[in-house]
């Protein structure tokens, strides 16, 4: 085989190789969420009592590249309600140089609002999820791990 033919096998290759991945996109439908949480163990030394606010909570590690995405999935308690949630970000601010605020809401949940505060030099992120049936917040605790808890509203003291 001649070195026209060979680079034609090449380009052709490559060729029918990117038809593949596009078809597989669009087989696909709408792109897929990234994922942002990841467990972790309680960092040594932290309260052993949860907030009196919290129903429930998980240490995790964020991964700030889901944030990168026109879509991120936030599975808040794996197994449990809420289920995963695919958030659409509708915009963010800039608060100041290191952070950004994401806003946006939870595809399929009417009403539903999500907000993270990212610090970006420090790799912090606070924020909260507002659904029609609960709400939960990101807390920071050190040592790069976060807190999820779902919030009890009527938990708070009263005025």
């Amino acid at each position: 085989m001649g070195p026209v033919a060979s680079i034609a096998l090449v380009v052709g290759g490559v060729l029918a190789g990117a038809l593949l991945v596009s078809l597989g996109a669009c087989s696909a439908g709408a792109p897929s969420a990234a994922p942002l949480f990841r467990d972790v163990p309680a960092p040594i030394g932290a309260p052993q009592a949860r907030d009196v606010v919290a129903k429930r909570s998980r240490h995790v590690r964020v991964d700030l590249g889901g944030l990168r995405q026109p879509l991120t999935r936030l599975d808040l308690f794996p197994g449990g309600p809420p289920g995963p949630l695919t958030v659409v970000w509708d915009r963010t601010e800039q608060p100041s140089p290191d952070s950004r605020a994401w806003i946006g809401h939870a595809r399929g949940e009417p009403e539903s609002s999500v907000t993270l505060v990212v610090n970006e030099a420090e790799r912090i992120v606070v924020g909260t999820i507002q659904l029609s049936r609960a709400l939960y917040r990101i807390r920071y605790l050190g040592d790069g791990v976060h807190v999820i808890e779902e919030v009890d509203p009527g938990a708070f003291p009263k005025d």
